[in-house]
């Protein structure tokens, strides 16, 4: 019996799915543990049973007005943990990995999968980073989203390291790409998580009332924030739209010419790979990336991809050249070499994954 273990939402894990859905083809069974911090059941679409922890809490309300509730949660996991006595688990996040770290170390010592997503404060506390290490030593693997972020922790790849894409398992199938527009505005459009504010403001203001582009951000964060700051200011080519769940996301296709995959380059940010990326590929969307960032250096040479330093002088301009000068019907090509390098990465994720399930070690 396995658990996988979240400490969110399931809707906001959309990487849980990854593991559920081949677990589910080889009809394993597991048991899903994760926080439902919005109050709200959403269609859980695994085979898998799910224990929930039934506490409601602003993600986004400081650290320390949200620690008894983290504290609550860790006590319901090693309760269900000791009660189920499971052989094995997954822990998705460090957030989980070092909440629960005595006991990764030690009961379930070389019997866990760390599904590392995120550098959190390993760069600003030593302390930290040293719990991080010690929880990849001693799992059994650590399925890893971005391979930037081994190089940022000075960590040399090995055969623990295996890279876990942000993609789920209809990934290899190909899609019609998208008519190009005939109108002149183009649509910029973004979804996902809305943090660094300060920075889409800077990109607000950039593109502040151009009539030949729109922006558009899908997803929960600081929105109301930058609603305020757009409206105050008179924007009227900037939109923000809030939650969506992950079925919405084929029908932002039909409105998107450009994905943005912008975000600024901070040490947390820079060497991750955005599950935007998967998207555009999927849906084969041209996109803009964020100069010297590890998605520039993933897609360097891909001509539907642009790298951009947002605070160049002439961005608009160029942005909207290049967009003029793609021929659509060969985004297909530019984005073959990508989509099979992330398909074998894939296969050797599934090969992994099911040999820590039945390997009896």
């Amino acid at each position: 019996m396995i658990a996988i273990i979240g400490f969110s939402d399931l809707h906001v894990m959309q990487f849980l799915y990854k593991y559920t859905s081949i677990l589910d083809d080889v009809g394993v069974e597991y048991d899903v543990i994760y926080w439902n911090r919005s109050g709200v059941e959403f269609d859980n679409s695994f085979k898998g049973n799910y224990i929930a922890y039934q506490k409601e809490m602003n993600t986004y309300k400081p650290f320390h007005k949200k620690i008894l509730s983290f504290f609550g949660y860790r006590n319901m996991v090693k309760k269900v943990l000791k009660s189920n006595k499971y052989d094995k688990v997954i822990v998705l996040t460090s957030q989980t990995a070092v909440a629960l770290y005595d006991i990764l170390t030690s009961k379930y010592k070389g019997k866990y999968i760390y599904d590392y997503r995120d550098i959190t404060k390993e760069l600003s506390f030593p302390l930290y980073k040293k719990v991080i290490i010690k929880l990849f030593n001693n799992a059994e693997y650590v399925m890893i989203s971005s391979m930037g972020f081994l190089d940022k922790l000075k960590i040399k790849p090995s055969d623990k390291f295996i890279m876990a894409h942000n993609t789920r398992d209809d990934f290899a199938k190909i899609y019609k790409c998208k008519d190009k527009q005939s109108y002149d505005k183009i649509r910029i459009v973004y979804w996902g998580m809305v943090r660094q504010v300060k920075y889409i403001k800077n990109i607000c203001d950039i593109f502040a009332n151009d009539d030949r582009f729109e922006l558009v951000f899908h997803g929960e964060g600081y929105i109301q924030e930058l609603i305020n700051y757009c409206t105050d200011r008179g924007y009227n080519n900037i939109k923000f739209t809030g939650k969506y769940l992950l079925n919405q996301i084929p029908s932002f296709i039909k409105t998107t010419d450009i994905l943005n995959c912008i975000y600024e380059n901070d040490e947390k940010t820079k060497p991750t790979l955005a599950v935007k990326f998967y998207d555009a590929i999927k849906y084969e969307l041209p996109m803009l990336v964020n100069k010297n960032s590890y998605l520039d250096k993933y897609t360097e040479d891909v001509p539907s991809v642009m790298s951009i330093d947002i605070f160049s002088e002439d961005v608009k301009d160029s942005i909207y050249n290049w967009y003029k000068e793609i021929e659509h019907k060969k985004i297909h090509e530019d984005y073959a070499v990508l989509r099979d390098r992330i398909i074998n990465d894939d296969l050797v994720f599934k090969n992994t994954l099911l040999k820590f399930i039945y390997n009896d070690n």
